[in-house]
């Protein structure tokens, strides 16, 4: 049978948020225009990505990503709320496997043991 897999870092504190800007800067730098414009996200903009991701790489372009850009992507909020969203995204689109990212492998560990509970409720 199809399975369908599904998979968005998870964002509930200023680290975990600066990951996941570093890891937009170039998705959406590739992004397919009419998604960068319903973003709000223009061309000058873009330019300075660009830039930043070329002098630094992602990390050196995190800055100017929104907040609010994180939120259309992944998954941002405490335990309680993303744990809820989560589970409801898996439910309504009848996902099969959730692939959990570990962007810091030293911290892995800590991030299974955190969201492992969040099945089983």
């Amino acid at each position: 049978p199809f399975t369908i897999t599904y998979t968005t870092m998870l964002v509930s504190n200023d680290e975990e948020m600066a990951a996941a800007k570093a890891g937009l800067t170039f998705r959406l730098v590739d992004s397919p225009s009419v998604v960068r414009s319903l973003l709000g996200l223009g061309d000058e903009t873009v330019g300075e990505l660009r830039e930043a991701l070329s002098a630094g790489g992602p990390p050196a372009a995190a800055h100017l990503i929104h907040d609010s850009w994180v939120d259309q992507f992944m998954i941002v909020g405490d335990d309680d709320a993303a744990a809820t969203e989560l589970r409801s995204l898996l439910a309504t689109h009848e996902i099969d496997e959730f692939q959990l990212p570990v962007p810091d492998i030293e911290r892995g560990s800590a991030l299974i043991e955190r969201v492992a509970p969040w099945f089983a409720r």
